[in-house]
């Protein structure tokens, strides 16, 4: 295990946020967990205020993914997860047009939550 998935279950956020995901997944990777690993993040939509009330680290970033929408890939979701190189801050869209690690073996996507429309500047 990671230092961070180790530390995940000791620390908490709560905090609230008034900016993009790729900003809000940096900080709590690094001021809350300490993290020294890169993070590759696309750019997302700002947020409205965000407040995470007391969730672990990595179940504050699934509670923000889930409300982000990528700049570039409106209907693609946003998915994080950690590889050899790092931390992961990115669409399926990003990951198949780039043939990341994966893209060849993924054949269907089941969407389980709607793309969030609570987004600033949102219709």
């Amino acid at each position: 295990y990671s230092r961070e998935y180790l530390l995940n279950a000791a620390r908490n956020v709560d905090k609230s946020y008034n900016t993009s995901a790729k900003i809000i997944v940096g900080d709590i990777l690094s001021n809350i967990l300490g993290s020294k690993k890169k993070l590759t993040a696309d750019s997302t939509k700002d947020l409205p205020v965000i407040i995470i009330p007391y969730l672990n680290p990595f179940t504050a970033i699934s509670f923000i993914r889930q409300r982000s929408v990528s700049e570039t890939d409106i209907s693609s979701p946003m998915l994080f997860f950690e590889n050899q190189k790092g931390y992961f801050y990115t669409t399926v869209k990003s990951i198949f047009d780039n043939s990341g690690a994966g893209a060849s073996e993924l054949q269907t996507l089941f969407q389980r939550e709607g793309i969030s429309s609570n987004v600033k500047g949102s219709q």
